[in-house]
């Protein structure tokens, strides 16, 4: 079959974040798929499929499988007509691409293994009349809660939680909460996804959704499928919506300038690891003073704030706070927690002791 070279350069870029990375990995999750409805990638908890018709499949060979980069470069490096052609060898044992004066053949790989997992996966795609709308913040929740996701994974919370209202995220240190404009339409129980996956799904301006049995998919207006496998069970992150409610402090808009100044003195701050690093903040006098120190030394950096009551002090841990930083300024202080919050998103960060 001949096609423009361009048609699938764009199907291939669209279909590279379901492509699993890592040095440890079964040969085949490096693969793209033709299935001859789809151009297709799968790493076991995730796959990107986008709509790529091919006609040298047969019914004895349904699907075939190649090295995703090979292809990638073989398609925008090395061929340079504009019109390529497709094909099998007589033996099926290579996909041949022919561009001009170039041509390639990649081998093909057959794992029955890994064949009959996304069989299952096609198995749980929705029929075009299944499939429910998002709401149009669906993304920028997904953004904005990803990173309070916990990063190790034995703790059960390296997930972001899906619900009807919004999305929920947290590592028991800080929390997250985003409640969405509108509501997911048909949403009974809530999803579950590990953080990992949700870092590759806002990859896509995605639609719609539709969950089954042990995966969510999610299409984009040009009929781009990204699914994820669902985490099992419930983390109750649900219970963390209570704590956003009940909110009683010193309310402060922090300085622009804060992120800069925390960014530049983290370094010296007490604690070998990110999560174990603490800074301590003071206000008063119209003044904020932060102060980071070790054994190696310590670094004390003062900045103006709208605050004229009585002197307060609390540590917390200086990433954490920089991170949101980017996303929220308005603050609400307690005794042993601080919530940022705009809009429909807000975030608690716990205070150390």
């Amino acid at each position: 079959m001949e096609i423009e070279r361009s048609k699938l350069e764009n199907a291939l870029v669209k279909v590279a974040p379901g492509v699993s990375q890592g040095k440890e990995y079964i040969e085949h999750l490096k693969n793209v798929t033709f299935t001859g409805e789809d151009l297709m990638t799968y790493s076991d908890h995730t796959a990107v499929l986008c709509p790529f018709t091919v006609d040298f499949l047969t019914d004895a060979l349904p699907e075939i499988s190649v090295r995703f980069e090979d292809l990638y470069k073989l398609v925008t490096k090395t061929l340079k007509s504009e019109i390529i052609s497709l094909e099998l060898n007589e033996t099926n044992t290579e996909l041949i691409l022919k561009g001009g004066a170039t041509k390639g053949g990649l081998a093909v790989t057959v794992d029955n293994e890994i064949a009959d997992k996304i069989d299952n996966l096609f198995a749980q795609l929705p029929s075009d009349d299944m499939w429910n709308t998002l709401p149009d913040d669906f993304i920028q929740g997904v953004q904005l809660c990803r990173f309070s996701a916990s990063g190790d994974l034995t703790t059960g919370l390296a997930i972001i939680h899906i619900d009807k209202d919004g999305i929920i995220s947290s590592d028991n240190l800080r929390a997250s909460w985003y409640k969405f404009e509108g509501k997911m339409k048909q949403q009974e129980k809530p999803l579950l996804i590990a953080a990992g996956d949700v870092a590759k799904l806002v990859n896509f301006n995605v639609k719609q959704y539709y969950a089954a049995e042990s995966w969510v998919h999610f299409r984009t207006e040009d009929s781009v499928i990204f699914s994820a496998r669902l985490v099992p069970g419930d983390t109750n992150l649900g219970k963390f919506k209570q704590l956003f409610k009940k909110v009683d402090g010193i309310k402060i808009q922090f300085p622009t300038d804060l992120k800069e100044k925390i960014d530049g003195m983290v370094f010296i701050a007490d604690g070998d690891v990110k999560i174990d690093k603490s800074l301590q903040i003071s206000m008063g006098n119209g003044m904020l003073t932060c102060i980071a120190k070790s054994q190696r030394g310590w670094v004390q950096q003062e900045t103006s704030v709208e605050y004229t009551g009585e002197p307060i002090q609390w540590v917390v841990n200086p990433t954490f706070l920089s991170q949101v930083l980017t996303k929220l300024t308005t603050a609400i202080v307690e005794q042993n927690r601080t919530v940022l919050e705009a809009g429909c998103f807000k975030h608690i960060l716990m205070h150390r002791l």
